[in-house]
């Protein structure tokens, strides 16, 4: 994809899906652009290499912007640690949000690392198991078996949440 206006095109139609998708990953707006900011720079350096398919040149972006963050995930890492110890230290910021939400977000929280990318690819950025196969360099049948083992694992983490929080309140006078 040599052709600038092809670029563009690109640029133009998958900029708000991808800066939505390192938000979600990220949790933070700065370093979502960060991560826009980088992959479009090497995707522009690399344009020559873009496939000329617009979808396999948009899983080839995403493929770019996954690298990026996997880059800066442990630094990542420590800001989420002290942002949750910031608002645990805050308190309730007068937002609720339902119960099961909560649990959900923890148990995700818990689930290694591939699991968590397999279920936010799929649900967050809404892509099909062929697209998740060609990001991931995977067989369509791979990425069918990680998603069922990881919606298996997040179904017992969030069992396990809620069995821990019954305990908690039979334990609290």
């Amino acid at each position: 994809m040599a052709d600038t206006e092809q670029f563009r095109a690109l640029f133009d139609g998958l900029h708000r899906p991808l800066t939505a998708y390192a938000l979600r990953r990220t949790g933070d707006r700065d370093e979502a652009d960060d991560v826009v900011a980088e992959t479009w720079a090497i995707a522009w350096r690399r344009r020559r290499d873009l496939p000329e398919d617009p979808d396999r040149a948009r899983m080839y972006v995403y493929g770019i912007a996954r690298n990026v963050m996997a880059n800066a995930r442990r630094s990542v890492r420590r800001r989420r640690a002290l942002q949750a110890r910031a608002v645990a230290m805050a308190g309730p910021m007068g937002v609720a949000r339902p119960r099961h939400h909560d649990l959900v977000l923890e148990a995700l929280e818990r689930l290694p690392e591939r699991d968590r990318e397999i279920l936010l690819l799929v649900t967050w950025e809404g892509l099909g198991h062929a697209e998740i196969a060609d990001l991931l360099g995977l067989s369509v049948t791979a990425v069918a078996n990680r998603v069922s083992r990881a919606r298996r694992r997040l179904r017992g983490a969030v069992t396990d949440l809620e069995e821990e929080d019954a305990l908690r309140r039979v334990r609290e006078p």
